[in-house]
């Protein structure tokens, strides 16, 4: 490691590097994602200038290295805005320490990410109202205290007050999820939770959530604690069993696909999608959540196992029928008065399309345009549809779906989330 790592500009480039594993982008998608309310004219300007680029991408044969590593950001204005935008202390522009600048700035994007991709956005949460209503006079001047969302006040009023009051703990835990602090939740606010009835169900959702994060990655105990849930709403019951057997899913191949053998994928991915066609067939119901969760899973086997007898019923026509039982589903969601409903609905049909090899550019482009979704959710199917294309890109040499088609797909998902 350089002695001049730990600069202005190897902070910079660490932030990139960690937003491309997530994100394909432009320069100027990449400085419009991690800056607020930044002008075109500054955006261009640090996007484009050629001055500028070697901030992330420096020219190593014109530069020297105390150059590359060593270069200041001379624009205070902008590091302090990309430092409130992704929530980290401005002080670690200055951070000499490299190693330090690594882990504090990787831990700040992962709670960036989580906040954007949080999967549960569509649970009616309690208001900051009721989560204050049961709270005496000393707990409501914590909650104010907390509602400023600083890590630090979240773990000196834990570690301060070790007889916090069940009503404290919950309203703690429900900001401690608003402001992506999941390792905290799953570690001193979660523990010391008795729940009622009542609360039960939501707030395993929350813990589960927490676990599935890109802070914790703890796919498999996120698909164990959604298991426990017990629902008597049908339509609750193939949310959390849906939910669980794609945090499972993840568990089982996660960032590991590659070091996984042809048999092992292949048993994973049979597995998982009989769980999938167990709960769209559990009943007359035939909901559009875990029809498309199992029609991904038929797409990939029919791509990387065409020959294998377990999967040699499933093809594209079966697909086609998951789509035509779960419109009933899916017109019911659109009809109703809740954009997250109509998002899923709406998206969900232009996935089937996907699933088959259909080009869905010029219907996703048309739908974005007109209904403006929020980028959180765009977010969540974009994670989806990089698993499908990630499967099928690293498996095998060769496949017949049209992967460039999955590309464009992706790429237009993220200049929408960049530019939203």
């Amino acid at each position: 490691m350089s002695d001049t790592e730990g600069t202005n500009t190897y902070l910079l480039r660490l932030i990139y590097n960690l937003f491309s594993l997530e994100f394909k982008m432009t320069r100027y998608q990449f400085f419009e994602k991690i800056t607020s309310d930044m002008d075109k004219v500054s955006l261009k300007k640090y996007s484009k200038n050629s001055s500028n680029n070697h901030w992330i991408t420096p020219n190593k044969k014109t530069l020297k290295e105390s150059e590359i590593y060593g270069e200041r950001i001379d624009n205070n204005q902008l590091k302090q805005n990309i430092a409130k935008t992704i929530g980290f202390d401005p002080n670690l522009w200055n951070e000499k320490d490299a190693l330090k600048q690594k882990e504090e700035i990787t831990k700040a994007i992962e709670i960036f990410l989580d906040k954007e991709n949080n999967m549960l956005k569509k649970l009616n949460l309690p208001s900051d109202k009721e989560l204050k209503r049961d709270l005496n006079k000393e707990e409501k001047k914590l909650f104010q205290e907390l509602k400023q969302g600083k890590a630090k006040t979240f773990k000196r009023i834990t570690h301060d007050n070790m007889n916090l009051s069940q009503e404290m703990l919950i309203a703690m835990l429900h900001l401690a999820y608003e402001f992506g602090y999941y390792q905290h939740l799953v570690n001193y606010i979660f523990p010391q939770l008795k729940t009622s009835n009542q609360l039960k169900t939501e707030i395993l959702f929350i813990y589960a959530n927490a676990l599935g994060s890109h802070q914790l990655k703890e796919y498999k105990e996120a698909s164990l604690i959604l298991e426990r849930i017990n629902t008597e709403d049908n339509l609750s019951y193939i949310d959390t069993q849906t939910a669980m057997t794609s945090n499972f899913l993840r568990h089982l191949i996660g960032d590991n696909i590659s070091n996984l053998s042809e048999d092992e994928l292949r048993d994973i991915i049979y597995s998982q999608s009989k769980n999938y066609k167990a709960l769209f067939y559990k009943d007359k119901t035939h909901h559009y959540y875990p029809a498309i969760n199992y029609g991904y899973m038929i797409a990939i086997a029919k791509q990387l196992y065409p020959k294998d007898k377990e999967f040699k019923k499933l093809n594209i026509h079966t697909i086609k029928k998951l789509s035509e039982l779960s419109q009933k589903s899916i017109k019911e969601d659109n009809k109703k008065d809740n954009p997250i409903d109509n998002y899923y609905a709406s998206m969900t049909e232009i996935e089937f399309s996907l699933i088959r090899n259909i080009s869905v550019l010029g219907k996703l482009g048309k739908y974005l345009e007109e209904d403006k979704p929020n980028s959180n959710l765009i977010s969540i199917t974009l994670r989806q549809v990089i698993f499908f294309r990630d499967i099928l890109r690293n498996s095998v040499e060769e496949v017949k779906f049209n992967i460039q088609r999955l590309n464009d797909v992706v790429s237009l998902m993220q200049d929408y989330i960049t530019s939203n």
